[in-house]
């Protein structure tokens, strides 16, 4: 009889187009998750790079076979991509970390815990900080930090509209929900939203982010 293999809790799509200069970094800090690893698939989403960021892709893939997929396509913008990499999804949930971010390494840990904790939750927002390049200083600066200031919370979406986190390369949505639907528009190349008809955002103070953004979760 075949072993059943168990299905993969979180997935990151990540669009990439001419980011070889910065994959190294989302790399490593993928890899160095503190927890969740064994139970993360990567799907990364080659959108016709002229650099060697596929090259770089397909050497990561195959050396962890098990975590990366690599899907190369025609540059049709960053949407296209995303949508791409949604119809390879198995994980419970996604979520859609940009090419040139970073991740702390308790990123997946804390999510977790905090999904344990609250099964009702549709979507997971997380916080976001800035890295400076040139310093290599992270500043707790982005102008969405006061979202996070009650520290972590249910929302209503429902009765607080206002509260609902667009930035979607430092949010969770359940695979699910979106499966099926073109999540993001093809023909919008640059900054798109999910549409989400779900109730729950979850901000939470112990997300912090790297290099602009993307969200983490240091303890």
């Amino acid at each position: 009889m075949p072993a059943v293999v168990a299905r993969k809790r979180f997935a990151f799509v990540i669009p990439v187009y001419d980011v070889a200069g910065y994959l190294p970094d989302l790399i490593a800090s993928i890899e160095n998750q503190t927890g969740g690893i064994d139970r993360l698939e990567v799907i990364a989403v080659d959108d016709g790079s002229t650099d060697n960021s596929l090259g770089i892709l397909e050497e990561w893939a195959s050396r962890r076979p098990g975590l990366v997929t690599v899907i190369s396509k025609e540059n049709g913008g960053v949407a296209s991509a995303r949508n791409a990499g949604i119809e390879h999804l198995t994980a419970e949930w996604v979520g859609f970390v940009d090419a040139d971010d970073m991740i702390e390494e308790g990123y997946l840990a804390a999510t977790a815990r905090f999904l344990d904790a609250n099964p009702e939750v549709d979507m997971l927002a997380t916080n976001m900080a800035y890295f400076d390049e040139a310093s290599g200083r992270v500043r707790q600066e982005h102008p969405l930090r006061y979202r996070f200031a009650p520290g972590n919370r249910m929302v209503d979406l429902e009765r607080d509209p206002g509260c609902f986190h667009t930035p979607v390369t430092c949010t969770f949505l359940r695979t699910d929900a979106i499966r099926g639907l073109r999540a993001y528009a093809d023909a919008v190349r640059h900054h798109e939203f999910p549409a989400s008809e779900h109730t729950y955002a979850i901000p939470s103070t112990e997300l912090d982010a790297l290099r602009t953004r993307l969200a983490s979760m240091p303890e």
